[in-house]
Formats: C-alpha cells, sequence, structure tokens
C-alpha cells in the first residue's frame, strides 16, 4: 500500500426562608440542567460531523485551537448551527473542516474519481490506491479528501492547515472508526464565543503608505484608492494593485499552488509539454536575456517560498506573483521588474498586521 505526504454559576449567600433556598434551588437545577449541553441522535437526520474528529486529534495538525469545535457556515469562519461542516479553528488563522454525505456517498464519490485528477491515485506500477484499508474508497479534489465508508463518504478538507494528505488521511481513519459510535460531543452547544476574523478587516490602503510605494514605484500620479479587496497605486510605470483578504487567507494560497501544480501536471501529461524543461530554456536564453535585462525575473516551471514576516508563501513559477499569508489574512501583489520590490512592500505590509 502506497502512503503519500499525505459556564459558573456564581451563588451570593445571604439570608433565606427555607421556602425561598427551596425556590432558589429548584431554579438552579432548572438552569443547570438547560445549560448542560444535549448530545443529538445519531441518526441520519441529526448527524453531528462534530463528534467524528475530537480536538485532541485536529490538533496534531493545528496547535491548540482558537475555540472548541463547532458547526460552521460556509464561509469557513462564522458559527452555524445548522452547519453541515464542523470547523476546528486554529489560534494562528488555519483550520480544519469535517463533513459528510451520510447517505448515497457512493454515487457522489463518483464525481470525484472521473478524468484527469483521478490519475493522482494511481501509483508507479500502475494500481489504484485508496490511501488506506480503512475505507472502500477514496478521492482527492481541491484540498479534500473523500473517504467511503459503506454508503458515508467523509470529507476531510485539509486545504487551509499544515495537515496535508497524509494527515487528512489519519483524521478520516479516526472518523471511519466512529460510525455508529460517534464522540459524546455537541457541535452547537458552545457557539456564543465564537470569535470572528483573527485581523479585523479595514481599508486595504492602510497597510502601505504612499511614500513606501513610491520608493520603488516613483512618484504615484495619483492617491492610492481602494475597493473591498484590494488597493490601486497609481504611477508612471502603471498602476500597482495590492491585493488583500481579511479571512481565509491560508486557503486561497493553497487553492492558488494546487492550481499552478494541476495545470502544470496536465500540460506534462496530456500535452506531453514538459514545463520544467521549457522554462529552463527560456531562462538560459541569451536574446532574451538582452531584451529584459539580465537582472529580470524570468518564469519558471514551479512555485517557490519567499522567507518574511509570514506564516507561509507563494512565489508564482509562471505568472510571478508574490502572495503571503499571516494569521489568515492573504496579500498579493503582481510581478515588479525591480528585483526584490515586491517582497519589500509585502514586508512592510505584513508588519501592520499584529
Amino acid at each position: 500500500m502506497v502512503r503519500y505526504s499525505l459556564i459558573a454559576i456564581v451563588l451570593v449567600a445571604g439570608c433565606r426562608s427555607h421556602s425561598d433556598a427551596a425556590a432558589s434551588a429548584d431554579t438552579t437545577a432548572a438552569v443547570a440542567t438547560t445549560a448542560a449541553p444535549a448530545i443529538p441522535p445519531d441518526d441520519i437526520w441529526h448527524k453531528d460531523p462534530c463528534r467524528y474528529v475530537s480536538q485532541a486529534e485536529a490538533e496534531t495538525y493545528l496547535g491548540p485551537l482558537l475555540h472548541t469545535p463547532y458547526r460552521a457556515a460556509t464561509d469557513h469562519i462564522s458559527a452555524d448551527s445548522n452547519g453541515h461542516v464542523c470547523l476546528y479553528r486554529a489560534k494562528d488563522g488555519h483550520s480544519l473542516e469535517v463533513s459528510a454525505d451520510w447517505m448515497d456517498g457512493k454515487t457522489t464519490i463518483k464525481q470525484y474519481t472521473q478524468g484527469f485528477l483521478s490519475k493522482f491515485f494511481v501509483d508507479d506500477k500502475g494500481k489504484t490506491d485508496t490511501l488506506s484499508d480503512a475505507w472502500d474508497q477514496a478521492a482527492i479534489r481541491d484540498g479534500t479528501l473523500f473517504a467511503l465508508k459503506g454508503d458515508t463518504l467523509l470529507h476531510i478538507d485539509y486545504a487551509a492547515s499544515t495537515a496535508g494528505l497524509t494527515g487528512a488521511a489519519k483524521l478520516a481513519e479516526d472518523a471511519i472508526g466512529r460510525l455508529g459510535k460517534p464522540l459524546a460531543y455537541n457541535g452547537v452547544a458552545d457557539m456564543r464565543g465564537v470569535p470572528g476574523p483573527l485581523v479585523a478587516p479595514r481599508d486595504p490602503c492602510s497597510v502601505l503608505t504612499r511614500a513606501q510605494v513610491e520608493k520603488v514605484m516613483g512618484p504615484l500620479t495619483a492617491a492610492p484608492h481602494s475597493d473591498a479587496g484590494s488597493c490601486t497605486f497609481p504611477s508612471t510605470s502603471g498602476d500597482l494593485v495590492l491585493q488583500v483578504a481579511w479571512i481565509n487567507g491560508f486557503r486561497a494560497l493553497f487553492t492558488a499552488r494546487a492550481a499552478a501544480t494541476n495545470a502544470s501536471a496536465m500540460n506534462n501529461q496530456q500535452f506531453g509539454l514538459n514545463m520544467d524543461k521549457a522554462f529552463a530554456a527560456m531562462n538560459q536564453s541569451k536574446q532574451l536575456r538582452k531584451i529584459v535585462g539580465k537582472d529580470a525575473t524570468l518564469p519558471t516551471g514551479r512555485d517557490t517560498t519567499v522567507a518574511g514576516p509570514w506564516a507561509d508563501s507563494r512565489l508564482g513559477g509562471v505568472e510571478q506573483t508574490t502572495e503571503v499569508v499571516k494569521k489568515d489574512v492573504y496579500m498579493e501583489l503582481p510581478l515588479i521588474r525591480k528585483p526584490g520590490a515586491a517582497v519589500a512592500l509585502l514586508t512592510a505590509a505584513m508588519n501592520t498586521i499584529q
């Protein structure tokens, strides 16, 4: 089997009659009973995805959680008592999600095992690999591991974490082992303290000063202006656009990285085009160097990372964008011909994130 790296009630004492004391005791008991989280039944209509992977198991890959696991909305952050996913949020902004198709899993998984992406489940001898013996079939798509057991299809979304496919596989095994005997946990019992974004959203132009940008781009032709997700710095050499997202930064970075990897693999497999060799030849072209300059950054066939005051980064090999994430805040700058300029500006911008 090939495995891939893959509340407190405060009672104030006082002089009361026996009847008052009895009434108080009854009231306290009633409050306590109400506050105790009820464990939902484990039938097909009341399944709670938070009952299949424990907090401790998730913390193996996330570190300390920001809040106990809770059922969440589709924005990957807000609590939702009817949410179909269980969210495990780490203090540093990384996260994992667990959900499932509790019936018709055999039918649903088919959409994830067809076409080009299914090739990633074939080992070097052409044999299909399901990643584990704990389930019947498995598939991956967009940072989610789908694991089928019987007619239940579990989803382990690891895109915003550092668990990788190996960690997702272990969590899926844990969840599979609890089918029919889930944890005594309620994913909607402790939602009042669910925090919002780690960093409060603000004007994207607040993270860089005009002077900082002019040092790199030269004099601006107009004042910087922003919209909901970006700040534009107009200059004589063209507009510089800084993209900013205050939530789901790690997820965005994973998506960009995966898209580039898949595109390269598809070119290699379907068209016989070796991207690594093609870009290597381009970078060695003396004629091209004369045109763009000897210090210019040229595309490469692979993404890399760059050091700085952030938790993760991506220097796009082909498009040459620089993307960085810290506390789940995502920032991106396009290619700037001046060497090191994008990193310098993103460093200054990320240093405003505390």
